[in-house]
């Protein structure tokens, strides 16, 4: 595998950028990803930098030879100068340090799959090596997409060992113990990861296989929910007889409801949700993040916009310093957090007060009393509302009109 420059790594972050500002503003591949890759959150879009090729970066491109020959070289451009990724759907990968040094590319109209660089290097959410205790490996990019969708933040890419051995994401710190190979039905993976078990072993991380019913994660997802998901995730290490990662990773996550919002729970991480409010490009909800270690337990507060990518990285920030915890799992409550804010509906709850016929008769009586305003407006001096007697009045009246 050749060894890309810092100068290749920043013109394919430029790249990237480029074609992601393109996925926002183009509704034939936001209906792609919704209806084909069953991806709804704009939090996958967001964390994993995915764009769209509308054909437009040779026309932004500066009259530059050097660019055009750079970009030639890194397979953007073919011979001709026209994009080879045209109207596909790119998603980067990375190194272990987050450089991006492949483009992932799948054709919107043609179906087909392919990679910039044809050794197929790179790595899809490779900060899930550090991050998490337990890990899935998806057998495409394509599952991976639909598995992070559904909130599993804890799910990588790679296309070959040789990408572990090339740019080892668990060289230095890391808290992994179990990595579960998914597989879809009877689909066969491209790309080889024969010795991944040695390599794992050599670092006493424990290497399972999961086979799940269907061909695809769109296929499953479509039919399956995600309890049924997790219960073959935990069938599967019952079976295998492995250790069970951190209890963070086994235990269910909790969610009611309260008067104003909701609660959600994740072992001692508490989240109390309030002040939902929804509007067509945003999703701001009031959080309070808090310990469960009983009374005065430290916590973060603030109003967050949920479809803000920075917003969310920004607290998750907070959060992770709050609970001594990883960012990337404070990101997966945000993501639960966001589904429930979507899906939560306020229900009001009108309590319905009889007057007693006493109370009624009483009430009727003081309407008809001939000096009802001077009453009224004593009312008002008693509570300390002083001034024009005729302004006073007004007040009252346009109160009581609106």
């Amino acid at each position: 595998m050749s060894a890309i420059s810092i100068e290749s790594k920043k013109l394919l972050k430029r790249v990237a950028d480029f074609y992601r500002q393109s996925l926002s503003e183009d509704s034939k591949a936001m209906a792609y990803l919704r209806d084909k890759l069953f991806v709804h959150r704009n939090v996958v879009i967001d964390d994993l930098g995915l764009g769209y090729s509308n054909g437009s970066l040779v026309d932004a491109l500066p009259d530059d030879p050097a660019l055009v020959s750079k970009l030639t070289s890194l397979s953007i451009l073919d011979q001709r100068g026209n994009e080879k990724l045209s109207d596909c759907l790119v998603v980067p990968l990375t190194d272990q340090a987050g450089n991006i040094i492949n483009l992932y590319a799948r054709s919107i109209e043609k179906r087909h799959a392919w990679c910039i660089n044809l050794s197929g290097c790179g790595i899809l959410n490779c900060r899930a090596f550090k991050a998490f205790e337990a890990i899935m490996l998806a057998p495409t990019v394509k599952d991976l997409l639909v598995l992070y969708d559904q909130g599993y933040q804890n799910c990588a890419y790679i296309y070959s060992r040789k990408d572990l051995e090339a740019f080892d994401p668990l060289a230095g710190v890391h808290k992994l113990k179990v990595v579960t190979l998914i597989k879809f039905g009877s689909a066969q993976r491209k790309g080889s990861l024969k010795g991944l078990e040695p390599y794992l072993h050599k670092r006493r991380i424990v290497l399972q296989r999961l086979t799940v019913p269907g061909r695809s994660a769109v296929a499953y997802f479509q039919k399956h929910s995600n309890e049924a998901f997790d219960e073959l995730l935990r069938h599967n290490r019952r079976v295998s007889r492995q250790p069970t990662p951190d209890k963070k990773f086994n235990q269910s996550p909790s969610y009611s409801e309260t008067a104003s919002g909701f609660l959600y729970i994740d072992g001692n991480r508490k989240y109390e949700i309030k002040g939902i409010q929804k509007k067509s490009t945003q999703l701001k909800v009031t959080i309070k993040a808090t310990l469960e270690t009983g009374h005065n337990a430290p916590f973060e507060i603030s109003t967050v916009d949920m479809y803000s990518y920075r917003a969310r990285v920004w607290f998750a920030k907070l959060c992770a310093d709050l609970f001594a915890e990883p960012e990337d799992l404070v990101q997966i409550d945000l993501h639960r957090i966001l589904e429930h804010a979507e899906a939560f509906r306020a229900t009001k709850k009108q309590a319905t007060i009889q007057m007693s016929a006493e109370d009624k008769r009483e009430a009727l009586r003081f309407l008809q009393t001939p000096d009802l305003m001077d009453e009224i407006l004593a009312d008002f001096e008693s509570i300390g509302v002083v001034g024009e007697k005729k302004q006073r009045g007004q007040v009252f009246i346009l109160d009581v009109d609106a």
